[in-house]
């Protein structure tokens, strides 16, 4: 069976001026027997996300594994053009939230 497994992954920078922290999401299609082995595939596959990087100015920025949001059976044999990966229903705030952008928050 096909699943949808969202995972988050925390990014941060470290030393003098850094920036906080920043987040992504990431969906993986998983094919897995039952969902247990569809999370365990997500978490694999979270880890292997994980990077590190260095600015130009050799500041260091690191991606990490945080979490499986969700894992969601897709109920499809045959992947094909248009077929859903992944729907939710959200709130007002999570859809402003969605439709912002990184930055926005230090516009007037």
């Amino acid at each position: 069976m096909w699943y949808s497994a969202s995972v988050l992954l925390r990014g941060e920078t470290t030393g003098q001026g850094s920036s906080g922290t920043l987040w992504t999401e990431t969906v993986f299609l998983v094919r897995a027997e039952t969902e247990k082995d569809a999370h365990d595939k997500a978490r694999k596959l979270g880890v292997q996300q994980e990077t590190v990087h260095r600015s130009v100015t050799g500041r260091r920025f690191d991606w990490k594994f945080d979490t499986i949001l969700s894992v969601f059976p897709l109920f499809e044999d045959t992947i094909t053009d248009g077929t859903t990966l992944f729907s939710r229903h959200l709130s007002d705030t999570e859809v402003q939230s969605l439709k912002s952008t990184l930055g926005d928050e230090n516009k007037p």
